[in-house]
C-alpha cells in the first residue's frame, strides 16, 4: 500500500511531468503560429476582413485599394494598421478635392457638409469628421482585434493537436504507457490554449516593443 507521502510525490512528480510537457507544447504552438502570420497569414486575412468592413460600409474597394497603397498596409499588426489609416484618413481631410478612403469612413452628409464648408464652418466640420473617423477606426481596430485572437487560438490548437497526433499516432515510448493517449489529449488542449500567450510574447521579441 502507498503512503500518503509516496503517493504525494507521486502526484507532484506527474504534474511537474505534465506541466513540463503543456509548456514545451505551448511555445512550439504560439511560435509555428507566429511565423505563419509572418509569413502572409497575417496580410491575407487582415486584407479579407477589412475589404469586408468596408463593404458593410458602403464603400468602394477599388478607392480603398489606391488609398492603402495596394493593401501593403495589411502586413502590419492590426494596432500599426490602425495607426496608418487614420494618418491617410488625416491626409485626406486636408486634401479635399481627391478623397479614396473617407467615403467608407465619414456619414454621406458629414462628407458632403465637409465638400462644401469653407472657412470657419469647416473647421467645425471637421470636428464633426474626426469625431466620425475615431469612432470608425475603433469599431475596425475591436474588430481586427476579435478575428486575431479566435484565428491565434484556431491554429494554436491545431499545431497543439498536430503535434499531440504524431505523437500517439506512432509507435513510441509514450504510446505504450498505459492510457497515454488520453493524457496527451488534456496536454494538448491546454498548451493549445496557452499558446497565444507565447506567440504575442514572440510578436513583442520580434517587433521590439
Amino acid at each position: 500500500m502507498i503512503r500518503f507521502s509516496e503517493g504525494l510525490a507521486q502526484f507532484a512528480s506527474a504534474g511537474i511531468d505534465f506541466a513540463v510537457a503543456t509548456l514545451i507544447l505551448a511555445v512550439l504552438s504560439g511560435i509555428l503560429t507566429q511565423s505563419l502570420f509572418d509569413l502572409g497569414l497575417r496580410r491575407v486575412l487582415q486584407r479579407w476582413w477589412v475589404q469586408a468592413w468596408v463593404r458593410l460600409r458602403g464603400g468602394d474597394l477599388t478607392s480603398w485599394r489606391e488609398g492603402t497603397r495596394n493593401g501593403r498596409i495589411y502586413a502590419l499588426h492590426y494596432q500599426r494598421l490602425c495607426g496608418q489609416l487614420s494618418s491617410y484618413l488625416q491626409y485626406e481631410l486636408d486634401t479635399p478635392a481627391h478623397w479614396l478612403l473617407l467615403p467608407a469612413m465619414l456619414e454621406k452628409t458629414t462628407l458632403e457638409a465637409l465638400r462644401e464648408a469653407t472657412g470657419p464652418d469647416r473647421a467645425q466640420i471637421r470636428q464633426t469628421a474626426n469625431a466620425e473617423l475615431e469612432d470608425a477606426l475603433d469599431d475596425l481596430q475591436t474588430l481586427l482585434a476579435n478575428r486575431s485572437v479566435i484565428v491565434t487560438y484556431y491554429f494554436c490548437l491545431v499545431f497543439s493537436f498536430s503535434i499531440i497526433a504524431l505523437l500517439t499516432l506512432t509507435d513510441n515510448q509514450f504510446t505504450e504507457i498505459t492510457d497515454t493517449r488520453y493524457v496527451l489529449i488534456g496536454i494538448g488542449l491546454v498548451a493549445g490554449l496557452m499558446g497565444p500567450i507565447f506567440r504575442a510574447i514572440t510578436e513583442r521579441l520580434l517587433s521590439g516593443r
